[in-house]
């Protein structure tokens, strides 16, 4: 009978001490496997720190990017400004050259009757003949110089209406260009801000998995 429960007791010991045997093996394999987790997740924490840098850097890029595109949209409104304001200064000549033809043609005719005047009287109107040739001279020479002026005016107002036309599709352009530049930088913000929290979890995972393989 003692020998019956001294064998029992035997066998008994024997399995606990297989069974501590192979809970020693399983703790063994659970703690590699921790480690193997927490290095797993030391290396994502790096990755997720090293997305967050390159998102800063995009984000920052993008900053520099949406200040670009502003000035540039400032300097196309003072330009087409300036050429409006050009506009309105070229029309102001215009008038004036049409002022001047206008004196040119009355002073020539006014010019051509007093010569004609001048003719009927005779000798005693030769004088004043040569005054009104000389008049006449003038008129005609304003006349050519209002033509050359018109001419350089029609030219300069054609290469106004093709800038302002060139300008406007410019700067609708740039207003499409900054309003995609403007969602690209939303978007750039909710990725870094995504970015932020990811790797926050990442880096508690990280800690806990480390602090259970201690």
């Amino acid at each position: 009978m003692i020998s019956s429960n001294i064998r029992d007791i035997s066998l008994g010991l024997r399995s606990q001490d297989q069974a501590s045997v192979e809970s020693a093996r399983a703790m063994t394999e659970m703690s590699t496997v921790v480690q193997t987790i927490a290095s797993s997740s030391a290396d994502v924490a790096d990755e997720a720190l090293s997305m967050e840098q390159r998102s800063n850097s995009g984000h920052e890029i993008m900053q520099q990017v949406i200040e670009q595109m502003r000035l540039i949209s400032g300097a196309v409104k003072h330009t087409s400004e300036s050429i409006q304001s050009l506009e309105s200064r070229s029309n102001e000549i215009s008038s004036i050259v049409n002022m001047i033809t206008q004196i040119a043609d009355q002073t020539n005719l006014l010019a051509l009757n007093a010569s004609i005047e001048a003719a009927r009287v005779g000798e005693e109107g030769k004088g004043f003949a040569v005054v009104a040739g000389e008049v006449r001279k003038l008129a005609e020479q304003s006349q050519d110089s209002a033509k050359q002026i018109r001419t350089l005016i029609d030219g300069i107002q054609r290469d106004i209406l093709q800038s302002a036309e060139a300008m406007q599709l410019g700067s609708q352009e740039v207003e499409k260009g900054s309003q995609v530049t403007m969602e690209t930088g939303q978007f750039f913000e909710d990725i870094l801000t995504a970015t932020n929290k990811v790797a926050n979890q990442i880096q508690d995972i990280s800690s806990c998995t480390e602090e259970i393989a201690a």
